[in-house]
């Protein structure tokens, strides 16, 4: 797989890195939150239960913070390091095989 997964819970505010690639943020339990750019708090986005937040590789640093009343939980999709090899070895081994 190209891509990581991964399963956060806070009550306040979770705080990451793009590393350089976008990342995807899905509130999956918990009333709102808010996603900001750390370094420009004003490119934000106010997001509800089950938004889909797309955060550039541009903002290099990011913020999700708790404006609910519950513990927040979500799920961060994100490529992984590397993954330009991943994606070439699979359309290499389609090619190979006859599959378009």
């Amino acid at each position: 797989m190209y891509f990581d997964c991964w399963t956060t819970q806070f009550e306040t505010k979770y705080e990451d890195k793009t590393n350089g690639t976008f990342a995807v943020i899905v509130l999956v339990n918990g009333d709102s939150c808010k996603v900001y750019s750390k370094k420009d708090p004003k490119f934000c986005y106010e997001m509800d239960y089950l938004d889909m937040v797309i955060v550039p590789a541009s903002v290099e640093e990011f913020v999700v913070e708790n404006t609910g009343n519950l513990p927040a939980t979500i799920h961060k999709t994100c490529l992984k390091p590397g993954f330009e090899h991943q994606l070439d070895t699979y359309y290499s081994a389609r090619r190979i095989y006859g599959k378009k």
